[in-house]
């Protein structure tokens, strides 16, 4: 089976409100869809969004067509090899490799007729519990989105913190819990906005609230052991995001004892098999593995459902966004019912761009 034809498609899609994190106002999501279809007729799609808003670094529509066209995919040598090539592109790195290894997958899996979570696990759940998204906003309209996601279904949900006037956050999250209640789990995620000192001091100020988790409270560049001592010092479980970035990263955590809980985007580590090694570390090391996205489209959504629906246990997966998008660009939406995500069961990723 050879790749016959390869197509990249960049988009910008409109939010349907913006989304305001620590680190950015997202407006609207540029990304890149990959489409890779064989001589028997078969498609492979990925997606690559980069970390910020509006910046996909340069264009290498032309090179990925010079590298994956005549790719014969039975030939496991000739692949990494096209994935090693593209890792050396300094200027894309890991987030489109992350897109042509997810339709190389999606491509493999449909040619053998299983689905993708199938080939990642002998036993992949058919549903995955998600959470909802809330945003820096006043703490009235916090509540009052915390109680719309609760009644929907939603058992766990996030909300956005960063630099703030003093009390903010925890006025925030005090408005969520009264709102919701002790039984939907609460999780705050602060994109590495502050620094040691001041993200021990805000983290005991929630320490009364139960929270899952407080995620990335300081920049990854601080390193693993600055993480483990915010840990050991704010008695609020600790998760890793942005910091996890490659399997190297992920053990570097472990190792200091540094996180209660691991998060992983597939475009930022590298694609899904990347993704599916520090899943396999973590597992391990009896840590559990959140999966998530980069605001993107139903692809790499989908990608990340799949590889959710191969991770142990029953915790919440950062993948319910793609309705903050005004299109998701899928033929059938992945829809989210009572707080959970059907991993759609068709082969590959069981996926059609609309």
């Amino acid at each position: 089976m050879r790749i016959e034809h390869v197509r990249v498609l960049t988009l910008a899609i409109p939010f349907r409100e913006p989304i305001v994190s620590a680190a950015h106002r997202w407006e609207r999501r540029r990304v890149a869809i990959i489409t890779l279809r064989t001589d028997s007729d078969l498609e492979g799609l990925g997606e690559f969004a980069a970390a910020e808003p509006g910046d996909l670094g340069e264009d290498v529509s032309a090179r990925l067509v010079a590298a994956l066209t005549g790719v014969h995919l039975g030939d496991p040598v000739t692949l990494e090899g096209v994935l090693r090539l593209i890792d050396s592109w300094p200027f894309v790195g890991r987030v489109v490799r992350s897109a042509v290894e997810s339709a190389l997958v999606d491509l493999l899996a449909r040619n053998r007729g299983r689905s993708v979570a199938a080939t990642l696990a002998s036993h992949p759940a058919g549903h995955v519990p998600v959470n909802g998204l809330i945003g820096i906003r006043e703490p009235a309209a916090a509540a009052a989105d915390a109680t719309e996601l609760a009644h929907a279904g939603f058992g766990c949900l996030k909300l956005k913190g960063g630099v703030e006037r003093p009390g903010a956050l925890r006025e925030r999250v005090a408005a969520v819990r009264d709102a919701v209640g002790p039984d939907v789990a609460l999780r705050v995620d602060f994109n590495g906005a502050l620094d040691s000192g001041t993200a021990v001091d805000v983290l005991r100020e929630l320490a009364g609230y139960d929270l899952d988790y407080a995620e990335q409270p300081i920049s990854p560049t601080a390193g693993a052991r600055a993480l483990a001592r915010v840990r050991a010092r704010s008695g609020v479980r600790i998760a890793a995001d942005e910091s996890v970035r490659d399997l190297r990263s992920a053990r570097a955590l472990l190792a200091a004892d540094a996180v209660d809980a691991l998060v992983v985007k597939p475009a930022r580590v590298g694609g899904l098999r990347h993704a599916g090694g520090i899943v396999e570390l973590a597992t391990a090391a009896e840590v559990p593995v959140t999966i998530s996205t980069l605001f993107e489209t139903g692809v790499g959504i989908a990608g990340g459902l799949h590889l959710a629906a191969a991770v142990p246990g029953e915790q919440a997966h950062g993948l319910a966004t793609a309705e903050l998008l005004e299109s998701d660009l899928l033929q059938r939406a992945l829809a989210v019912d009572e707080g959970r995500m059907q991993v759609p069961g068709g082969p590959g990723l069981g996926i059609s761009l609309d």
